[in-house]
């Protein structure tokens, strides 16, 4: 038996799980998975489906294909929930430097990979954890304490139940007052009851603890933008953009701010600044897109979002906001197009039938 069949024997009994793959990608994984005995393997059709099994169980390793919302809500779940800091997870993505540098300073035992797959990559990155001994079942959903109060406040948020969420998390940082991610949920959750002289006293006592953590700055930024203040809350983004400058994420998501305070130019500033960042991430071109629809630059938002063609013709969200620049435009037809292609890719997308059905 050779070092690396020995160090692979020891895993024979490991739990994986792999979300969001294609069949064809499916077979790769379990074809190596099986080569190497370990024939515990939970497919998961996404991540809604993945995260409801792991409430129930645990696992030693997950593999994610990213690229979609629903695969970024369930690594953002993965994290938030701090069951995972020692389970690997190993996501795979057609812009994987994106995902490297959005979640290379969270506390996680993550590998980043590029698609299409490559298992002599992904063999030579799971042996390394493996050898190093960082291959460790995850936490139960059943954490007591502290962990308890504030798994349940994440699930709360994410419901937007601000109000149970803050009852959760005091009774988190009550148990233990230096918990820098239960200030985190505190801020987000006083920033949603609109308390927002609450959330920045809050986030500014997460600061002490992390002075140099760039997720306080973006909250803080989200709470002056929510008391009226652009000025002062551009400030706080470009703090957090300084201490993560790579973070083609938060970039977006402080252009979305704007974007939805319907501040285009500076919406447009953020999203461009990520789009020479990262030329190939499909997801600047979709937000370009809809802000340039918003501002009635109809023509510019098609070139947007026909460069996100070029990088995956078959992403039904691209073909709705286009059906939705061609219904802004006055153009039903062309609407009806787009929405029929986006439903075509896409049967599930009820936003897309129902604006089909007021045409």
């Amino acid at each position: 038996m050779t070092p690396e069949e020995k160090i692979f024997s020891k895993h024979e009994k490991d739990k994986f799980m792999v979300v969001g793959f294609t069949p064809p990608e499916m077979k790769q994984f379990k074809g190596w998975l099986y080569e190497k005995h370990i024939t515990s393997v939970m497919e998961m059709p996404d991540g809604d489906a993945a995260w409801q099994k792991l409430e129930l169980s645990n696992t030693h390793c997950i593999l994610i294909k990213g690229d979609t919302d629903e695969s970024d809500v369930f690594l953002g779940r993965l994290l938030d929930s701090r069951r995972f800091i020692n389970t690997p997870i190993m996501v795979f993505s057609k812009s994987h430097e994106v995902y490297k540098h959005s979640y290379e300073k969270r506390n996680m035992t993550g590998r980043f990979f590029p698609l299409p797959v490559n298992l002599n990559d992904f063999e030579k990155a799971a042996l390394e954890l493996m050898q190093a001994g960082k291959v460790e079942v995850s936490q139960t959903s059943q954490m007591a304490g502290v962990m308890f109060h504030y798994n349940k406040a994440c699930a709360l948020l994410e419901d937007d139940k601000f109000a149970e969420a803050k009852d959760e998390l005091r009774l988190s940082l009550r148990e233990d007052p230096h918990f820098f991610d239960g200030y985190l949920k505190m801020g987000e959750a006083l920033v949603g009851l609109e308390d927002y002289e609450t959330a920045l006293r809050v986030l500014r006592k997460g600061n002490e603890i992390h002075p140099d953590d760039a997720r306080t700055f973006y909250l803080i930024g989200l709470a002056e933008f929510g008391k009226g203040g652009a000025g002062p809350a551009t400030e706080e983004f470009g703090r957090a953009i300084a201490l993560e400058p790579q973070n083609v994420r938060q970039i977006m998501d402080v252009g979305n701010v704007f974007l939805e305070k319907n501040m285009i130019d500076e919406a447009l500033r953020f999203f461009n600044m990520a789009q020479k960042m990262s030329p190939e991430f499909l997801t600047i071109y979709n937000r370009i897109g809809i802000a340039l629809s918003r501002a009635g630059r109809f023509e510019e938002a098609e070139q947007s979002y026909n460069r996100a063609l070029k990088i995956d013709a078959k992403d039904p969200g691209v073909y709705f906001n286009l059906a939705m620049m061609w219904h802004r435009k006055g153009t039903s037809a062309k609407a009806a197009e787009f929405f029929k292609k986006c439903l075509e890719l896409n049967p599930a997308m009820t936003a897309a039938r129902d604006m089909l059905a007021k045409l």
